[in-house]
């Protein structure tokens, strides 16, 4: 029997909080957010009443929408993308979400303003290891916000230091369009520079901090892919305020970890680790120490995918667990959760036995594979 995305959404939430998926302490803290405001809006069930203060409700057919849209959407790189002849035309496999991908883009999407019925969120980061098929949920996002969300003479782009780098997600959903012919019926194309829906006069650009111009721009949406490797955080800036005139923009951050703690990308990071530790704090810890700043931001959503730091001291014998392992393949999930998917176990494990033995392929290993920000040698030798 099938389920409704909304529902996957759900189901996955209350799986991480049950331990019956395996997610490290940032995920389990979006996760019980997203459960404590279907509470508040009266939506979880199980006797809650809904707070009359709470301004905001979570509409399952929003959610469902780009999870929907996405997963016709055929896939280009990679095993998946092998083409098949069916009746005399080449098809390509389309998408297919895992649960923790329509979790993210459900309630990206799902929660809604009551007063307005617009999107509750505006900006989303997303954090995990390399191979997670990131760039590919962020073409998805994409396409959608370019040419199925409903918007006049949208204006999407995805961002980069350098506009040859901002082309690999672009190019991404470039394929997309060209691979899939119903694009055609929503009136989208493409040439050199643009994706473009003619009758809605929108476009889909790659843009990057040495692009001609970066002035007069109405943006709907924009994609930082890779954002840790954006160190001049001026095109960030540039994007981020120039979505003040949409009444749903969106911008979206997309990254690996990476080792640059004074940039754009950490600082996201921290904002966001900050609005989820308020759900931490909300919760006694939820198994973690209670430390660190809180911060709360209803327009803002981030799910941060890594190993395991700072858990509280069991009360039987007064002592901590100690913190994840990097080489120890159990926590491995944590940072990947397309581990088996997307993200082989094989490689995983050649590439842990390298970094035993290697002080800089350790470094990379736990950065890029773990998703942990390794900001200089002194700091995690």
């Amino acid at each position: 029997m099938s389920i409704s995305y909304a529902e996957r959404a759900l189901r996955y939430a209350r799986q991480v909080i049950a331990g019956e998926v395996v997610a490290g302490k940032w995920v389990k803290a979006a996760a019980q957010r997203h459960l404590d405001d279907l509470a508040r809006s009266g939506q979880l069930g199980d006797g809650f009443a809904a707070d009359p203060a709470w301004p905001y409700y979570f509409d399952d057919l929003a959610a469902g929408d780009p999870c929907q849209f996405i997963e016709l959407l055929p896939h280009v790189k990679g095993e998946w993308a092998r083409p098949t002849w069916i009746d005399g035309r080449m098809q390509f496999p389309r998408m297919v979400l895992e649960d923790w991908q329509v979790f993210f883009v459900a309630v990206l999407f799902g929660w809604k303003r009551r007063e307005s019925g617009l999107r509750r969120f505006r900006r989303a980061y997303l954090e995990v290891a390399r191979k997670n098929a990131k760039s590919t949920i962020a073409a998805g996002i994409a396409l959608y916000m370019l040419g199925a969300d409903g918007e006049p003479g949208a204006e999407v782009y995805s961002a980069a230091t350098k506009k040859d780098q901002a082309k690999i997600v672009w190019e991404v959903a470039r394929q997309m369009v060209q691979r899939e012919p119903d694009f055609r019926a929503l009136g989208i194309g493409y040439n050199a520079r643009a994706i473009i829906q003619q009758h809605t006069g929108s476009k889909y650009e790659p843009i990057g901090r040495d692009s001609d111009t970066q002035d007069g721009l109405n943006v709907h949406c924009f994609v930082s892919d890779e954002l840790h490797a954006q160190r001049d955080r001026g095109l960030y800036d540039v994007l981020d305020s120039a979505t003040g005139a949409r009444q749903q923009a969106l911008g979206l951050g997309i990254t690996t970890a990476g080792y640059d703690v004074a940039g754009v990308c950490y600082e996201q990071r921290g904002y966001v680790s900050k609005i989820l530790n308020a759900v931490l704090h909300a919760h006694g810890g939820m198994g973690y120490r209670i430390e660190g700043n809180e911060q709360v931001d209803e327009t803002y959503f981030g799910l941060i995918y890594t190993l395991d730091t700072g858990y509280a001291e069991d009360p039987d014998t007064g002592e901590a667990p100690p913190d994840d392992d990097w080489a120890d393949p159990a926590v491995w999930v944590k940072a990947n959760p397309n581990l088996g998917v997307s993200v082989l176990l094989d490689d995983m494990v050649a590439a842990c036995t390298k970094a035993r033995g290697s002080t800089q392929s350790q470094k990379e290993f736990r950065t890029k594979r773990c998703n942990q920000w390794i900001a200089s040698e002194s700091s995690w030798m």
